[in-house]
C-alpha cells in the first residue's frame, strides 16, 4: 500500500505508533525464529549485553515477567550455554546472570536483524525527520509517565 492509499484512512498518532510497533514485533519475531531466538531470550540477551551481571529479579522487573517464569527461562538459557550464573562476591545470597560468548553471538544476530528492519523502515526518512519523531515519542512517554497514570516499572 502506498502513502496515497494510506492517507485515505487517516489515523491518529497513537494508532500509528501501535500499528508500527505491531509490525516491528511481528517482523522481528519471524526473523528471530529463523535463527532460533525466542522472544524472552531476545529481551534477556539484549538486556545483559548492555548490563551484564544482573540478578534474576532485576531481569524480571525490566522485562515485566514473573520471577518464576524468568527462573525457568534462565535455566533453559543456561542449558543452552547462552548465560551463566555466578554467586555475587559481596552478597552470597545473590546470584548474578552473565551473558556467555554464545549468548553474545545470538545477540549480535538479533542486532543485525534489527538493523536490517530499521534500514527498510527508514529508507525515505531523513535524519532530521528521525530526530523529530524521536523527540515527539520521548515527550509522549514523559507525558504518560508524569501523568501519574503510568510508571516505568508497570508500563
Amino acid at each position: 500500500m502506498n502513502m496515497k492509499d494510506r492517507n485515505k484512512h487517516k489515523k491518529n498518532m497513537l494508532i500509528l505508533v501501535n500499528e508500527l510497533s505491531r509490525m516491528i514485533r511481528n517482523w522481528i519475531r519471524i526473523e528471530a525464529d529463523k535463527v532460533g531466538v525466542i522472544a524472552t531470550y531476545r529481551s534477556i540477551l539484549m538486556m545483559l549485553s548492555f548490563q551484564d551481571g544482573l540478578t534474576q529479579l532485576d531481569i524480571a522487573k525490566n522485562i515485566h515477567m514473573a520471577p518464576p517464569t524468568i527462573s525457568l527461562t534462565l535455566q533453559k538459557m543456561e542449558a543452552s550455554k547462552l548465560v551463566r550464573r555466578e554467586e555475587d562476591s559481596e552478597d552470597k545470597r545473590q546470584v548474578r546472570i552473565y551473558i556467555t560468548d554464545e549468548g553474545r553471538k545470538l545477540d549480535q544476530e538479533m542486532r543485525k536483524i534489527i538493523q536490517k528492519m530499521e534500514s527498510i523502515a527508514l529508507v525515505n526518512v531523513s535524519a532530521q525527520e528521525q530526530k523529530v519523531v524521536e523527540e515527539i515519542l520521548e515527550k509522549t512517554i514523559c507525558n504518560l509517565l508524569s501523568s501519574g497514570e503510568f510508571d516505568e516499572e508497570n508500563s
